[in-house]
């Protein structure tokens, strides 16, 4: 049997299990967009930005910080640059997977 395996991605804590679902189901074009949003924000072109999934995860974002929010409910907030790394290295290896390289 031949298959392939999607990259996924795995939360170290179950609070961001809901966001990486809804980042999971995400096509490669919005994941792009996320990534483009982010730029704007550290390059000044906007204060802040926001990007949100299917399932009422919201992630509020400036420079800084990024807040990620499950249902108006404040989950955590991280560090702006590793949700932007993270997304980064999810579409890389996601353009691998459906490019065949993976």
């Amino acid at each position: 049997m031949k298959c392939r395996i999607k990259p996924i991605l795995i939360s170290d804590s179950n609070n961001y299990n809901v966001l990486f679902d809804e980042i999971m189901v995400m096509p490669l074009s919005q994941i792009n967009d996320l990534i483009e949003g982010m730029k704007n924000v550290f390059d000044g072109k906007w204060k802040s930005n926001s990007f949100s999934g299917h399932h009422m995860a919201i992630v509020d974002y400036d420079k800084e910080t990024a807040r990620i929010s499950h249902f108006e409910e404040l989950i955590g907030e991280e560090p702006t640059i590793d949700i932007y790394n993270m997304l980064i290295a999810y579409r890389d290896r996601l353009e691998d997977f459906e490019t065949g390289k993976y």
